[in-house]
């Protein structure tokens, strides 16, 4: 057993403690909220412009992130790589793979930044694909998930 003095000094200890710590607790920065990813899945009907449904969409929002694309694309303008100009695909095409990101970006025109990159294959077999740059219209039901 501890005598009455011990007991005071431990306790004086702990009280010292605890207001240093509550002291210090003022000083420590505290993480920002933090942004929760909700995965969606967006429809987009025969003829629609599949980039316009995301962008409309992703207006507003702090990111979005395209994770998957799914169905048949029946015209797509994608940018040529090493110049400025675009080549147009039109007939239908089975998409390999589509992602992208669009985040806030106020010196951009619609106040976003980012892109979608698709690459599809025709009835040839040959698969083409690249940047997004214009339309990319939907031939049947097509999906999105983001």
């Amino acid at each position: 057993m501890g005598s009455r003095k011990t007991v005071k000094r431990v306790m004086k200890i702990n009280r010292l403690r605890v207001s240093n710590m509550a002291a210090s607790s003022d000083s420590v920065q505290r993480p920002q909220r933090r942004a929760v990813a909700i995965p969606q899945v967006m429809n987009i009907a025969a003829g629609e412009d599949i980039r316009r449904a995301v962008l409309a969409y992703a207006r507003g929002r702090w990111a979005t992130t395209i994770m998957s694309g799914s169905g048949t694309i029946s015209a797509v303008d994608i940018k040529n790589v090493g110049s400025d100009g675009t080549s147009r695909h039109e007939g239908n095409f089975d998409i390999v793979y589509m992602t992208g990101i669009y985040n806030e970006g106020n010196d951009a025109p619609g106040g976003l930044l980012g892109g979608i990159s698709i690459a599809f294959v025709g009835p040839d077999g040959n698969v083409k694909g690249g940047r997004v740059e214009g339309d990319l219209i939907a031939a049947g039901p097509f999906r999105v998930g983001h």
